[in-house]
């Protein structure tokens, strides 16, 4: 039964390092383990993982000793040494076994990424170069790309996390939480990008990916709030640099308001419209939760942008009317 439980979780990939533990000492690990048995050795392996996790180096040490008796050259034994020594803070002995086995392969990705995660431990801001090396040599990781913006967000450099974040989108496109990330990074950089760093308007990329998000998951509170505000704050920003064009109606749907960077639409009626979409669909997101108080509130507070909306559009319509009628006048002219 042990047997079972311990294949069981090596098979799906569990970390339940306690479950590991118990079922290995029942079998006698790692005393009673053989060494020319596959299955024992594997289960010796998952001790050491196990053992690490839980804080017995004793343990870890024992079969680490064993493995290497019968593989004294192997690689493998060499990063569960690493392994014991990182849980036991010794970086600097780690880092000389991930070293030597850079040498034996510089492309050795395992080795790179525990370099990286032992300049976290000691010092996040100084482990961004080692990151990026480790993806410099694997740049389809996207769990690599998220712990990067990640590591960015944790030093408050929301350009560097942006572009991150817009690595694991193009890796990872049908993740919503990671879209609604990469919108609050624009989000929150203010509407005009940093030099080099985009042409459009950040509100406006914010406002797409908050709305990609919310496509993608709907009733999804966060995107859904994100996007209320970033709509209302395209509503408000001056876009006269944008082309505009009709077409954008109260009747127009979710999907055609996402695609708008694939036409030449009036952004602020792209604005309106998504800010009403996401002001009821937040409402119902709330109401389903069963947060009466914050739905409340936060119905009171879309009431309110949705006043600032409706009088800014006003002007905006008024404006866009009277460029209009000029246009005509020069043409019968």
């Amino acid at each position: 039964m042990s047997r079972f439980a311990l294949n069981h979780i090596r098979e799906q990939k569990l970390r339940d390092p306690h479950a590991v533990m118990e079922h290995a000492s029942k079998l006698g690990f790692p005393a009673r383990a053989s060494l020319s048995s596959e299955e024992d050795l594997a289960i010796v392996e998952q001790m050491v993982m196990a053992a690490c996790d839980v804080g017995d180096m004793e343990t870890a040490e024992k079969c680490v000793s064993m493995l290497k008796k019968r593989f004294p050259d192997s690689v493998r034994v060499l990063r569960l040494r690493g392994l014991i020594l990182e849980a036991s803070a010794g970086y600097e002995e780690a880092n000389e076994i991930y070293d030597e086995m850079l040498k034996r392969n510089p492309a050795n990705l395992y080795a790179l990424k525990r370099k990286h995660c032992i300049e976290k431990a000691k010092d996040p801001a100084s482990s961004v170069p080692s990151l990026l090396l480790y993806l410099d040599n694997n740049p389809s990781d996207a769990s690599g790309w998220y712990s990067l913006a990640t590591l960015y967000l944790s030093l408050n450099d929301f350009q560097g996390a942006a572009s991150a974040f817009e690595e694991v989108v193009l890796l990872d496109p049908l993740d919503a939480h990671v879209h609604c990330a990469l919108a609050e990074c624009y989000y929150t950089m203010g509407p005009n990008p940093p030099k080099g760093f985009s042409d459009e308007s950040l509100t406006i990329m914010a406002r797409r990916h908050f709305s990609e998000a919310c496509n993608l998951k709907r009733g999804h509170i966060r995107s859904l709030l994100g996007l209320a505000l970033s709509a209302k704050a395209s509503v408000l920003e001056d876009l006269s640099s944008y082309p505009s064009s009709s077409g954008i109606g109260a009747n127009t749907s979710l999907v055609d308001l996402m695609t708008e960077g694939k036409s030449r639409v009036d952004e602020k009626e792209v604005g309106s419209a998504l800010h009403s979409f996401a002001a009821r669909e937040l409402d119902d997101a709330l109401r389903a939760a069963g947060d009466e108080p914050i739905r409340k509130a936060v119905k009171a507070m879309m009431e309110k942008d949705s006043v600032i909306v409706k009088k800014a559009m006003e002007e905006h319509r008024k404006k866009e009317d009277g460029g209009d009628d000029k246009k005509k006048e020069i043409k019968r002219g």
